[in-house]
């Protein structure tokens, strides 16, 4: 809400985003008072982003799902000016993206551990578990997976440059991991390119590469290079190898570690044979048990169903006049 203007100024509006800067030139004195209508975000340092343009393009974007292009249409439909250049959007996600990791990282370890502590035994005053020779106790998690992706494929054919991989408790129901892809990273394509003009081997400079895979509670891996349908057994994996590799208790007595046992998913066997790969997985993560998703399985069968209602044989008239029959 713009501040009431006493009589003998003039003032000036400059709209930087959803942010002004107004201007009040006294015609009396002929002296300038500037009000900014939103703080920025490094206190008076004027080449900092405004607040309210950070939590609208960062916060906002993420909460409601929107792309900046589309953010825009929203205010022009309501006729209200509003335009942020691509540059300073990257900046703006940079600053907001470390503290939203941060945060996630630690939610992710709270429900990591209730999730252990509902499934073990030991943990929360019952009997004890199975202790291996070299005294650690592993405690047999259950746990449902599933990646996604922003292009939605066909079950066959995927397009998507970047997918994410989550992974839920059995119990409490709460994400205990999570790994996130991504092929395409601006800085490393430019210098990509430049090297290949000039023929000359790639230097790439220190800078937060987005391409490979970023784990949270999950191994990371930026050196990998997979399709959008090698993503669901690789985040399988990641996610499955972190868990197994954060020790929730190490001494010189006793060690406890969390394992993922039984693992709920689609019908995709890609997911199960990387978690049993000996290859891949230590002897002390495997195996690994499948158990069928509900809801996938009831898809399944609807499916077949309707393949077996629209054959060839059912729909003769012989068919159904020994089916009403019999």
């Amino acid at each position: 809400m713009l501040p009431a203007v006493s009589e003998g100024t003039v003032p000036h509006i400059e709209d930087y985003g959803l942010a002004s800067v107004i201007h009040m030139a006294c015609t009396v004195c002929e002296h300038t008072t500037t009000l900014e209508s939103s703080q920025r975000m490094d206190g008076d340092d004027r080449r900092t982003a405004y607040e309210i343009n950070t939590s609208l393009h960062v916060l906002g974007e993420q909460n409601a799902g929107l792309a900046p292009a589309k953010v825009e249409k929203l205010f022009t439909s309501m006729g209200i000016e509003y335009h942020l250049h691509k540059t300073n959007h990257g900046k703006l996600q940079k600053v907001v993206g470390a503290t939203v990791e941060t945060l996630a990282k630690e939610s992710c370890k709270k429900a990591f551990e209730d999730e252990v502590v509902a499934s073990s035994p030991p943990l929360s005053g019952g009997t004890a578990q199975r202790l291996w020779p070299d005294g650690t106790t592993y405690v047999n998690l259950g746990a449902t997976g599933d990646c996604a992706w922003p292009t939605r494929g066909s079950g066959h054919a995927y397009a998507s440059f970047c997918g994410g991989f989550i992974l839920m408790g059995a119990l409490n129901k709460k994400i205990v991991s999570a790994a996130i892809f991504s092929q395409q990273c601006s800085t490393c394509e430019s210098v990509e390119k430049l090297a290949e003009k000039e023929k000359v081997a790639p230097v790439y400079p220190a800078h937060d590469c987005f391409r490979g895979c970023r784990g949270i509670m999950a191994e990371s891996d930026p050196l990998w290079r997979g399709s959008s349908k090698a993503m669901e057994p690789k985040g399988a994996l990641c996610t499955a190898l972190g868990l197994g590799k954060h020790y929730l208790k190490c001494d010189e007595l006793q060690a406890i570690i969390a394992r993922v046992r039984y693992f709920t998913a689609d019908e995709d066997s890609n997911m199960i044979a990387a978690l049993n790969d000996p290859r891949l997985m230590p002897e002390w993560l495997r195996p690994v048990d499948k158990l069928s998703d509900p809801n996938h399985m009831q898809k399944i069968q609807y499916k077949l169903l309707e393949a077996l209602r629209k054959a060839e044989k059912w729909s003769k008239p012989s068919c159904r006049r020994r089916s009403s029959t019999t």
